[in-house]
């Protein structure tokens, strides 16, 4: 009897054990939504999760989450539309990167940052690659995989690529290294590439002259004799006589690496954008790119 009674008490201590292994936090992800290409903010929590935690689970045990044909319809009243007039929908990145997969889909890993923006996707406007989620476009990459990065840069921007360098080892980026300009960067799609310069000096390389071109293409800003901000549909919005620009374009889609952009018409508005990366991240936080000026960090595209 006693012999009994001892291994129904030691399968309840482990039936309990295994419930509470279950419930053991695996990690935390900070979860942001946003309107209108990150203009405007309207939620930002940092949330804890268990072992294998999806971010639709995650979304549906804090938001109020509705799904209509396997797609997210609305998140907390925010609803998706679709007409011969507007076509408004939510799109989610992790670490910077749109999602490649849905969200009962994606494994969170811990310290992903999760961003759902509701925005148009009329004029078949997709934006892949964003900078709201710095530095964990480079610190945590998409689904856990770490990539190479490139600091690719002028010489007069060479004592601020060296703190940036500081900072994202710092910060996690275990494969790093620096380059001057005159160099090239690597077109390597397994490696990030941030490029530091001027406009002028930037425009020279092929591909990126190309995306500044396309009306379609991922880059809201314009530079002649000043900076100009753009909305989603490339109209003018904003200009300003002197700026700067943080940008990020895909550079590899299968790999998921990202070109960044650290660009504009002015070196001390170019510093300042780099100061901002290596000391005051979180004044990019949720945006899709920025125009740096004197006086604020702009989100673009600009909303309309």
């Amino acid at each position: 009897m006693k012999k009994t009674l001892l291994i129904v008490i030691i399968a309840i201590l482990m039936t309990s054990m295994v419930g509470c292994s279950e419930n053991v936090i695996e990690g935390s992800s900070n979860i942001i939504l946003s309107q209108d290409f990150g203009d405007k903010q309207i939620y930002d929590q940092k949330l804890d999760f268990t072992k294998n935690t999806t971010v639709m689970e995650l979304m549906q045990s804090n938001l109020d989450v509705k799904i209509e044909n396997e797609f997210v319809d609305s998140i907390n009243g925010i609803k998706s539309e679709y007409s011969e007039e507007k076509k408004l929908g939510w799109f989610y990145y992790i670490n910077g990167n749109l999602a490649q997969v849905g969200p009962e889909n994606y494994y969170l890993n811990s310290g992903d940052d999760v961003l759902w923006d509701y925005h148009t996707w009329e004029n078949e406007i997709y934006i892949s690659s964003i900078i709201g989620s710095y530095p964990k476009n480079f610190t945590n990459g998409y689904d856990g995989k770490k990539l190479k990065t490139e600091l690719v840069y002028s010489e007069e921007y060479e004592k601020d690529t060296d703190n940036l360098y500081n900072y994202l080892k710092n910060n996690g980026v275990e494969d790093l290294v620096k380059k001057d300009i005159k160099n090239g960067y690597d077109d390597d799609e397994k490696i990030n590439t941030i490029l530091i310069s001027t406009w002028s000096e930037l425009s020279k390389i092929d591909n990126i002259r190309e995306i500044y071109n396309d009306k379609k293409g991922e880059l809201f800003f314009k530079v002649d004799n000043g900076v100009k901000g753009l909305d989603c549909c490339k109209n003018v919005v904003k200009e300003f006589d002197k700026a700067a620009v943080i940008a990020s374009l895909p550079k590899g889609y299968s790999t998921l690496s990202n070109i960044w952009i650290v660009t504009g018409n002015d070196e001390n508005m170019i510093k300042k954008a780099l100061n901002i990366l290596y000391e005051n991240p979180e004044k990019i936080k949720g945006k899709f790119a920025a125009i740096v000026t004197d006086k604020e960090v702009l989100n673009i595209p600009v909303s309309r």
